[in-house]
């Protein structure tokens, strides 16, 4: 990684820094090596804030920092780790040091819960249904998503709250999934009866509308079905 402090042609002359990363794995732990910075700089902050992300893999056991744990935490940008779920990427912030000081990040996963995700192309197919949920909520005055949508969709919530269930959540994740699309397109021909009838939660205050009004809530309810059925038909 080079550095300079951006300004005029001094880097011409020798005043920039280099730090050396390396960055190893192995079926049960991660280690990334940041050396300890090479070369001088005007300007050169003393200070070094570092976040590193590692994406789709499960979460570790623990993150050890120079050789000390590094507690989790629930926020994004706090010194700690967290998992985010929908993505399955491991967000790790450092705590602040100097930039002479050599850094080695290590995540240790457990035996039982390798580094490897056991179910490939989860992450595309929890956005679509995700997206198909959100599809839906135009109905949502006359029936709450399908339990089983929100459940498959919820997913990567779970994991982020509580990453030790990450091996169980993804081994279930296409029967789950696969539920959930089933029920999706069972729904959709209610749905579709229930817009074709005016039912009237989808039509609220429906004497009041023009016929033209009318048609253009029709249109846009019968595209947010087609939508969610898309949706969940490119997830499987």
């Amino acid at each position: 990684m080079y550095e300079d402090n951006g300004q005029g042609v001094e880097y011409q002359k020798g005043a920039y820094g280099f730090i050396t990363v390396n960055a190893q794995q192995t079926n049960t732990e991660k280690c990334v090596e940041i050396a300890p910075l090479s070369g001088h700089f005007k300007g050169m902050p003393a200070l070094r804030h570092y976040a590193l992300r590692f994406p789709a893999a499960m979460p570790p056991a623990r993150i050890l920092v120079n050789g000390h744990v590094l507690a989790p935490t629930p926020f994004a940008g706090q010194v700690g780790w967290r998992y985010e779920g929908n993505s399955l990427t491991t967000h790790v912030v450092l705590p602040p040091h100097t930039a002479h000081t050599p850094l080695s990040v290590v995540l240790v996963y457990d035996a039982n819960h390798p580094a490897q995700v056991p179910t490939q192309g989860f992450t595309g197919r929890l956005t679509r249904l995700i997206e198909a949920y959100h599809a839906l909520a135009p109905f949502e005055r006359m029936q709450q998503a399908p339990d089983e949508l929100v459940r498959a969709a919820q997913t990567g919530s779970r994991l982020g709250y509580a990453p030790e269930t990450a091996k169980a959540e993804l081994e279930t994740f296409s029967a789950q999934a696969a539920l959930a699309e089933q029920v999706v397109k069972a729904d959709a021909v209610q749905l579709q009866a229930a817009v074709q009838a005016e039912k009237k939660s989808l039509f609220f205050g429906q004497k009041h509308k023009t016929l033209e009004q009318k048609q253009k809530i029709k249109d846009t309810l019968l595209q947010a079905i087609d939508q969610a059925l898309t949706l969940v038909h490119d997830a499987q």
